[in-house]
């Protein structure tokens, strides 16, 4: 999925990702879906990097995966995203952040 080279699967791939996240999180985080989210947002693609950072808000409300997130360096990612000029793109990233300071997330990744 991160490697494909038709951006139009990755966007159909990543939507459906999205709307399953809502509420099934843990069979996605439990597939390692996580790295492949990542990847994801390094496309540049900012249609895909939304549909992406929904997703992760859906993964980040879960306490338990949090640390996963942390883990696999989300959160350079997201800060990066939280200074674009897209707003639902910051508002997102902003939020998955939130999500994961709440439980003291980001004070166990300094």
């Amino acid at each position: 999925l991160a490697s494909a080279t038709n951006m139009d699967v990755s966007r159909l791939a990543v939507t459906a990702l999205a709307n399953f996240s809502e509420d099934h999180a843990t069979p996605l985080v439990e597939a390692g879906v996580i790295p492949t989210l990542l990847a994801l947002l390094r496309s540049g693609n900012e249609e895909v990097q939304l549909l992406v950072s929904r997703t992760i808000v859906s993964i980040s409300s879960n306490e338990g995966f949090r640390v996963r997130l942390i883990n696999d360096g989300a959160v350079p990612l997201l800060i990066s995203l939280s200074r674009t000029d897209n707003p639902d793109l910051h508002a997102l990233a902003a939020d998955a952040l939130n999500n994961i300071a709440e439980a003291g997330g980001l004070s166990q990744s300094c």
